[in-house]
């Protein structure tokens, strides 16, 4: 039987992967709700980048980075920046 790792580092390691996979999409694809700045994509990736090396550090800092970039982004969608005259409402 092979040995079983405790919940909780199964529930840290899934949403890890979850975070990664978001952030690698924003970043290289350049979408999150409309076209992501090239800013916003660079710290997306430098978020996921961190969150493949395992230590609480990287984990913390690269989820950081990857909010930060989600956050400027909501926060120029709300503005308006960067939408085109048909998108407003």
């Amino acid at each position: 039987m092979p040995p079983q790792a405790p919940s909780g580092d199964i529930v840290r390691t899934v949403t890890t992967v979850a975070v990664v996979i978001l952030a690698l999409g924003m970043g290289v694809g350049g979408w999150l709700r409309q076209v992501a700045t090239m800013t916003g994509r660079t710290l997306a990736v430098a978020g996921e980048l961190l969150l493949f090396y395992p230590t609480t550090l990287t984990g913390v800092v690269g989820t950081a980075l990857f909010a930060t970039a989600i956050a400027a982004h909501l926060r120029r969608m709300e503005s308006g920046v960067g939408k085109r005259e048909s998108d407003r409402a």
